[in-house]
């Protein structure tokens, strides 16, 4: 009877996070909410990702993370804080980070001026899977 309770509760908590599909530069921009994403795409080397970019009172973190199957020998994250300006999307801050094939990282103390229009993260994901395969998704997360 606890197990089902537990079960019960973890199964909630997963529904309630937002799942997240690729996206392209023409479709339109979704409302943002300030949660860790979990993406679950139909990828054939990556078991899950997640990201997320949460804006401060001065500083931005930005947050990885990468869980590859078991014919997966990597996954690297590339991600970019942009914001947009007269109608377009502009670079302000990018890094990257590879997991072989799984891990987690925080880039933190990201300082940024609040004064742009919209500030987004774009995500690209690229897994190698261990007969030297490759498979690149790219995602979006609007604040």
């Amino acid at each position: 009877m606890k197990m089902k309770k537990v079960a019960a509760v973890v199964m909630a908590a997963v529904m309630s996070l937002t799942m997240a599909t690729a996206v392209n530069a023409e479709q339109v921009e979704p409302q943002a909410e300030n949660v860790l994403e979990e993406i679950q795409p139909r990828f054939s080397y990556i078991e899950r990702l997640y990201y997320d970019l949460t804006l401060g009172s001065t500083y931005a973190t930005i947050v990885v993370q990468g869980y590859g199957q078991s014919d997966c020998s990597s996954i690297n994250m590339y991600y970019t804080m942009q914001y947009k300006e007269g109608g377009s999307w502009h670079n302000w801050y990018s890094g990257s980070k590879t997991f072989y094939p799984n891990g987690s990282y925080t880039d933190s103390g990201i300082a940024y001026p609040k004064s742009k229009e919209a500030w987004r993260l774009e995500v690209v994901a690229k897994a190698t899977s261990t007969s030297g395969r490759t498979e690149t998704y790219t995602y979006y997360k609007y604040v």
